[in-house]
């Protein structure tokens, strides 16, 4: 009974091991879209880390409003570090003329 217990955990922390090397290494994809806007190179980092030199992208006669994610709709804060590959998207309003 003692050896399946011991096994069963040295399989528990091998896996464990190599999760966190991969996550460790393992690279997020950035896809930046600024519907016309200020121009930015997509961006890879390593997961975990954060976007950099991004700031208010720039059309004349709109505001930027905010960041979203392209995928989910939901609004996107630069400063949150990346977990995965995604694509943002700027949103603007028109301003009156």
């Amino acid at each position: 009974m003692k050896k399946n217990v011991v096994i069963g955990i040295v399989g528990v922390i091998a896996v464990i091991v190599v999760i966190i090397l991969f996550s460790v290494n393992k690279k997020c994809e950035v896809q930046i879209n600024t519907k016309g806007g200020t121009i930015y190179q997509n961006q890879s980092l390593k997961c975990g880390e954060t976007l950099q030199n991004i700031t208010d992208p720039e059309i004349p006669g709109f505001k930027f409003v905010e960041w979203y994610d392209e995928e989910t709709g939901e609004v996107f804060d630069i400063k949150t570090p990346i977990t995965k590959n995604m694509k943002i998207a700027a949103r603007y309003n028109q301003l009156a003329e």
